[in-house]
């Protein structure tokens, strides 16, 4: 598995194919994400959930974030609701994916 560190080291994520991100049964903090020409992850969609088995699949924003370039789902365990949301928005905040609106 390989790691990418979001927003100046402070947050580890796993990355993983689609398939096997669904599959997790814990929950966290998820982003939507594509690398971009010069090899550099972009998060289209980031969000939050208490389980990634039960919120990933099917997921309404994942057709939309595959056409704008989405190979991956990065994932990181929170495991309280204060967490996963503070980090959520704070994520949000400060990379503005296109698809949080």
């Amino acid at each position: 598995m390989t790691n990418l560190t979001w927003l100046w080291k402070e947050y580890e994520f796993i990355i993983y194919d689609p398939s096997h991100a669904c599959e997790q049964e814990t929950g966290g903090v998820y982003i939507f994400s594509g690398q971009d020409r010069q090899g550099i992850w972009r998060a289209l969609y980031i969000g939050e959930t208490w389980r990634f088995s039960d919120r990933l699949p099917g997921h309404e924003k994942w057709p939309s974030a595959v056409a704008l370039g989405a190979t991956h789902i990065h994932l990181k365990v929170f495991y309280t609701e204060a967490m996963r949301k503070s980090v959520e928005k704070e994520l949000i905040d400060y990379y503005k994916p296109p698809l949080n609106d």
